[in-house]
């Protein structure tokens, strides 16, 4: 689950909020036999992450961040999806999958709160909405 983050509190909120969406549903409709996870991608290269993808200095924050040293592709997400939605997990459920390319195994071991986005990038101006 995300920890705090600067300047992204709606974000940070809105994962929480899934966490625990996913946590109680797959207590209520375990019963019947219906599994509920969540797959939380991390820094993909979409065109919601556009603007942070052509800030250099956040890119560059990412690629050290992660193990690959790049940012995620969509499709990698396909065999994730296929698995959750085939048999093969029957008991697999309140599962809160994070696909991250790495990013909260990275070897430095600062919490996301002492992560210091680079001055001046995307990463540190607040979106709301």
């Amino acid at each position: 689950m995300s920890s705090g983050r600067p300047t992204i509190h709606a974000y940070v909120a809105a994962k929480a909020g899934l966490h625990g969406l996913t946590r109680s549903t797959a207590a209520e409709l375990g019963r019947h036999g219906i599994t509920v996870n969540a797959i939380v991608p991390g820094y993909f290269a979409t065109e919601l992450n556009t603007a942070l993808m052509s800030d250099e200095a956040f890119t560059r924050w990412v690629e050290t961040r992660t193990p690959a040293g790049r940012w995620a592709q969509p499709e990698e997400l396909g065999g994730a999806v296929v698995f959750l939605a085939s048999d093969a997990p029957p008991t697999s459920t309140d599962m809160y999958w994070p696909l991250t390319a790495g990013y909260r195994f990275r070897s430095d071991l600062r919490t996301a709160s002492q992560e210091k986005f680079p001055p001046g990038s995307a990463a540190t101006s607040a979106k709301t909405g």
